[in-house]
């Protein structure tokens, strides 16, 4: 017989449980309010798993082997498919052979081929003290004196860097920061903070090599903590050196996320995006970096620069977090940021159109860009990229799977399409599915008006797991004998197609000129609603010329010239590290520049953080 359910024992039932459930919240909201240690794909010696001459994992390259193209390893899902049609495809559009690819071995770089280091012993005995960890290691302090970019590549592998750090120290948390930074000033030292190493504007870079300073790379890769989240007001404070991937990764698995993708997501950490004013694909639903962050503490020479309150928004002067931002290691080491979360999105859609011109896709993106509510990442890449794209191609080819599409639209569909021309826009979202049902539809009927045709949600799907591997792609053609940079500049719509059109115009009067073999592939990364970010991918084919270099580099400027011209900014979301800061003054004027170095000066007297970005002094010394 079973006991009859009287309501008394109905309430000490209802009671039992909620004091079950309480019991739980209370374990789920100490645990949301107890640092948690993130397991990091940085290693202290990152030479262990990361590759020293290029980007990303030691294992993972391309490589030719037995007539085919690989992608080497196990990490992503395109690893060891054959890429069928690159060889053919690869020399048809570049010239090359990838039969002859082998991955470059750079030559050893030996602490015999450079200045003896700078010692300051008493430094090191007070960090040992102070029990924060280092090394004096050439190989550890060797891997710290660069990023990605272009010149720093070529100097691996033909010349030799003005300058390597003298030490690399790790801090743990905010504390040892202020330990390291009050040392340094104390013994006139220089500080590069350095994070993920993606940089591709040469800022982690030194090259004072006489300056005679004790140079320290401070590597935040070891602050990687979530220190707290709170689920009621959807905030979470995390240590600055933390990847991207694995901060999402571990948000994710608490059911949360940041939803800051950018390009670089593996390597790149908390601290770089703030330091450079990131951006990510998702940023339509998300948002910049700037719309991400809510509170940053950043450790100067003279304290801790952080706001004493937290609050969704403030209207008590200029906000100084805005300062911080963009100041790409010139002003302190940042420290903690707190971020907001949202639940984890419960679906994922992605999408991809193909158009018969890239013009057409331009001004489908123009259309989309006045949708109340947008997808979360949209992409359009013009036909140099498409190319490039069906070169990699490991299954079907895109024109295979979409012919079908073409033959129920008749005949005007295929007059409109030159593959020669077409480009492919790709979509994603991230939300409710109702919501991504609507968007869809919506897309669906703005790319009609442009002739564009569904092409598919593989491809989409594809095109945004290709993110990851472009810097491996990059690297392959490097070793092909190439040499090939980005830059990524933002435009008003009233001026996108015009400034597009200069680009290429000028890219192939000089190209021809100079009778070099090139590439240059555009893509729109972001929308707006008044106006885009437009990337441009560039490089140039062996030459015979006395200084591959120095001809890259003079065509870098006939670029970013033509840029100023027409309207675009230095920079969208790379910053402009010592690369472009000739043209920060004319960007934000004399005044501009005259209040940066005033706060410059007045939270780092003694110029610690010697790191060259952005502007020079006027007596010619880099801040």
């Amino acid at each position: 017989m079973f006991r009859e359910e009287t309501p008394q024992f109905r309430r000490k039932i209802k009671k039992f449980i909620r004091m079950l459930t309480e019991e739980q919240d209370k374990k789920k909201a100490l645990a949301d309010y107890t640092p948690t240690k993130v397991e990091s794909v940085f290693r202290k010696h990152r030479q262990e798993t990361l590759n020293l001459n290029g980007w990303g994992y030691t294992d993972s390259i391309f490589l030719y082997d037995k007539g085919k193209l690989i992608f080497t390893g196990n990490r992503y899902p395109i690893c060891n498919i054959p890429f069928n049609k690159a060889r053919s495809k690869l020399l048809e559009l570049y010239k090359s052979d990838v039969a002859k690819y082998k991955p470059y071995v750079n030559p050893v770089h030996k602490e015999s081929d450079y200045p003896p280091k700078v010692e300051n012993l008493e430094f090191c005995k007070e960090l040992s003290d102070a029990k924060i960890e280092f090394s004096l290691d050439f190989e550890d302090r060797f891997l710290r004196c660069r990023g990605q970019a272009t010149r720093e590549f070529y100097i691996l592998r033909f010349g030799k860097f003005k300058r390597i750090p003298d030490i690399v120290v790790w801090p743990k948390c905010h504390e040892d920061v202020e330990i390291v930074v009050k040392l340094a000033n104390k013994y006139l030292s220089v500080i590069i903070p350095y994070g993920g190493g993606t940089n591709i504007t040469l800022s982690v870079t030194y090259t004072k090599r006489d300056s005679g300073r004790f140079f320290i790379s401070l590597d935040t890769s070891q602050m990687n903590r979530i220190l707290w989240i709170d689920r009621v007001s959807m905030l979470a404070c995390i240590e600055s050196g933390i990847a991207g991937k694995d901060m999402e990764d571990a948000l994710q698995a608490k059911g949360l996320t940041v939803g800051h993708e950018p390009d670089s997501l593996e390597f790149s950490t908390l601290g770089g995006w703030v330091a450079t004013r990131s951006s990510g694909m998702k940023q339509q639903t998300y948002g910049n970096i700037e719309d991400i962050v809510t509170k940053i503490s950043l450790v100067t020479s003279v304290g801790t620069l952080e706001k004493n309150f937290l609050v969704p928004r403030a209207s008590i002067g200029p906000d100084y977090d805005h300062v911080i931002m963009g100041s790409e290691g010139t002003l302190g080491v940042i420290t903690n940021v707190i971020v907001k979360v949202h639940p984890k999105p419960p679906v994922r859609r992605c999408g991809s159109i193909m158009f018969p011109d890239f013009q057409s896709g331009v001004n489908f993106m123009y259309e989309v860009s006045k949708f109340r509510t947008k997808p979360s990442s949209l992409r359009l890449v013009d036909n140099d990229h498409f190319q490039l794209g069906q070169a990699l191609q490991q299954n079907k080819s895109i024109f295979g799977e979409i012919v079908d599409q073409f033959k129920k639209f008749g005949a005007s569909f295929f007059l409109r399409y030159d593959m020669e021309k077409v480009s492919l826009a790709t979509y994603l979202y991230e939300g409710e599915k109702e919501d991504a049902d609507m968007i869809e539809d919506k897309i669906k009927d703005t790319a009609w008006k442009f002739w564009g045709i569904v092409a598919g949600q593989k491809y989409g799907e594809r095109a945004y797991l290709m993110t990851y591997t472009i810097c491996y792609i990059r690297d392959m053609f490097f070793d092909m004998g190439f040499l090939l940079d980005s830059i990524e500049p933002s435009v008003c719509w009233s001026k996108c197609w015009q400034m597009i059109q200069s680009i290429q115009r000028a890219w192939d009067e000089e190209l021809e000129r100079r009778k070099l073999f090139n590439m240059l592939a555009i893509r729109i990364s972001q929308i707006y609603n008044d106006g885009v970010c437009v990337y441009l991918y560039y490089g140039i084919g062996p030459t015979t010329e006395k200084d591959q270099l120095e001809t890259f580099e003079e065509l870098t400027t006939i670029i970013r010239d033509v840029i100023k011209v027409s309207g675009g900014s230095l920079s969208h979301h790379h910053g402009i590290g010592k690369k472009s800061s000739h043209g920060y003054v004319d960007a934000v004027s004399r005044v501009g520049t005259d209040m940066f170095h005033s706060i410059k000066k007045r939270l780092d007297p003694n110029n610690v953080f010697d790191a060259g970005n952005l502007v020079e002094d006027k007596t010619g010394a880099k801040l």
